[in-house]
């Protein structure tokens, strides 16, 4: 009887040692995926942050929306983030949110897709205090829970002899499928579901199509319930107007430039309407028109002027680089004529020394102008909201407000 039991765990023990031997081989390989810049706003707990002024911006990856796992996110998301390399694992600390946006920089990123690399063998964990020495063992806890070979030698010998596992440090395992933890540089990236689906964290979200992302951190608050009726008027009424100039538009590509041209607005510190007046102006809205003397897309801009920044022809179709650069241009002339509107814009038209020198029409800038006059009516006239809020209330809060009046 001895001998038999010896034998049967001696066999058992060969058996799962030549499975670990031949299963126990570390995933490096690392796979390119592409991943797309959310161009909508993003609120946190009513707070909003511009994507674009992250460096490593929220994105969307086959529908899906991912998170950085950065320190300044992270402080307004509340989780602190820890990243152990040898042990391939993403520690996760639960903080208080610290109710900021979060501004990287005026134009971290720019409003630029990413391209990330898969990471397949890595796993998340959320804990609650950061602890290095627990690392290896609740990576081991997820491989355990994940496979059916024990992943850790010293797990596989103790189940094997005892048909027990080492106990592991309180934490919980993220439940991510293969292919849902990314890494753009050295910063990680995993869904928003992983966090909404967290027994820790249980965030919730919305997406609305024409004011953008809605995070609540906190269970009891919808995240729908943050939804700004002021900024869906105001975002409407523009991306309503560019329709109307330009019917064939859908609605997503109208959102879009109106998104662009609020983006531009903000980081030129330009007023909206005039930008749109330019654009209204010069191409009606067109962002690949070339015209007979040779100035290229929505702002007219001519390829000569544009060489001198290193933007290319080609470039100069695309509506956010002709935009971006249009917004920098009228920004750079208000600058030199101290805000004059009219020098300004004559000069976008005719050049700067052309207008220091007197000899100048004003036709242009007549024109760039009553059309920023037209479209401010015609935004009041049909009721559109003219502000746009970066901090936002809950339903609740609003309806008590409401009654307190």
């Amino acid at each position: 009887m001895f001998h038999s039991k010896l034998l049967r765990r001696s066999l058992a023990l060969t058996t799962a040692l030549a499975l670990w031997l031949f299963s126990y081989i570390p995933i490096a390989a690392e796979e390119e995926v592409h991943l797309s810049f959310i161009a909508r706003d993003v609120y946190v707990n009513g707070t909003l942050i511009n994507n674009y002024e992250l460096v490593h911006p929220f994105v969307i990856r086959q529908g899906n929306t991912y998170v950085p796992l950065t320190p300044a996110l992270g402080a307004a998301l509340g989780f602190q983030v820890q990243l152990n390399e040898e042990h391939q694992l993403i520690q996760l600390r639960p903080i208080a949110p610290n109710g900021q946006s979060v501004k990287e920089a005026d134009v971290a990123c720019n409003l630029e897709n990413q391209t990330g690399l898969l990471a397949y063998d890595y796993v998340v964990a959320v804990v609650d205090e950061f602890n290095s020495a627990e690392a290896a063992t609740l990576s081991a806890k997820w491989r355990q829970i994940a496979d059916p070979v024990i992943w850790s030698l010293a797990g596989l010998l103790s189940a094997v002899t005892n048909q027990t596992l080492a106990p592991a440090p309180a934490a919980e395992i993220l439940q991510l499928q293969e292919s849902e933890i990314l890494f753009v540089g050295d910063v990680p990236y995993i869904p928003l579901s992983a966090f909404r689906s967290s027994a820790v964290f249980g965030w919730d979200a919305h997406y609305d199509v024409v004011t953008g992302l809605y995070i609540s951190t906190d269970v009891s608050v919808p995240a729908k319930s943050y939804y700004s009726a002021t900024n869906a008027s105001y975002i409407e009424g523009r991306a309503a107007y560019i329709r109307g100039v330009r019917p064939e538009l859908s609605l997503a590509e109208s959102y879009y430039y109106e998104y662009l041209f609020r983006h531009e607005a903000n980081v030129y510190d330009v007023d909206q309407e005039l930008l749109m007046a330019i654009a209204r102006t010069e191409s009606s809205f067109q962002a690949r028109i070339v015209a007979s003397l040779g100035a290229v897309g929505m702002m007219q801009i001519m390829p000569r002027t544009a060489r001198a920044y290193n933007i290319t022809f080609e470039q100069l179709k695309d509506a956010h680089i002709n935009l971006e650069f249009g917004a920098m241009y009228i920004r750079d002339r208000l600058w030199i004529f101290d805000g004059d509107e009219v020098k300004a814009l004559a000069a976008y038209n005719q050049g700067v020394l052309t207008v220091k020198s007197g000899v100048y029409k004003t036709g242009y800038a007549d024109k760039c102008l009553s059309n920023e006059r037209v479209l401010k009516d015609w935004l009041s006239g049909r009721g559109y909201s003219s502000t746009f809020e970066t901090r936002l209330t809950t339903d609740a809060v609003r309806a008590s407000a409401a009654e307190s009046d």
